[in-house]
């Protein structure tokens, strides 16, 4: 824009400062659940998987202490079933993510929705941090903050509380609800299909 042009704008009572309005913090962290997924978007249809905007979000396998190779499929505590399927998710290895589903979540949500939700959110899935974990048998609550962060900062930019129930079984514990992966889902698509 040309310093005449400018002016003349001014003159006019028009401001070309950018506008700032306040967000409440569920819109915030909408906001940038949605940046986030575009940015994803964007780089899953344009390139092969690229996740380094989202590094520091991404779980460690490292945080348990069995081999690497197994740490995905790891599922002795409440804790590691929950950081090895959210590993699982922003990975979006489909197989792992069902295996730590427990077969009630996956029969009550289908696992052909379960499996799409898991390749729409993948990377952009926030970064766990445990906060408790209540034990009560076969069953347990794992009180969590799913952390958001943007390109390589180190400090999150979202905070959002989250309990995840699991469940003992067989395999070892599980998660039994999905609802916040489908939730994230359906934030991602919102906007591709309010666009396309």
């Amino acid at each position: 824009m040309s310093d005449q042009t400018q002016r003349a704008g001014e003159v006019a009572g028009e401001s070309h400062q950018p506008h700032s309005y306040p967000l409440s913090r569920s819109h915030s962290v909408l906001a940038v659940v949605v940046l986030t997924a575009a940015c994803c978007m964007a780089v899953l249809i344009s390139a092969p998987i690229d996740v380094s905007p989202f590094a520091r979000s991404l779980v460690s396998t490292n945080v348990v202490s069995t081999p690497p190779a197994k740490a995905a499929f790891d599922a002795r505590t409440p804790i590691v079933a929950v950081m090895s399927w959210f590993a699982a998710v922003q990975s979006a290895d489909v197989p792992v993510v069902l295996r730590l589903t427990t077969a009630r979540s996956q029969l009550s949500v289908g696992r052909a929705r379960l499996s799409a939700a898991v390749r729409i959110v993948g990377a952009t899935l926030g970064r766990p941090s445990v906060l408790q974990v209540e034990e009560h048998g076969a069953r347990a609550s794992v009180r969590l903050l799913v952390l958001g962060y943007l390109g390589s900062s180190s400090s999150p930019v979202s905070a959002e509380p989250l309990l995840i129930p699991v469940a003992r079984g067989r395999a070892g514990w599980q998660i039994d609800d999905v609802t916040y992966l489908l939730s994230s889902a359906g934030a991602i698509r919102s906007p591709r299909a309010k666009g396309g």
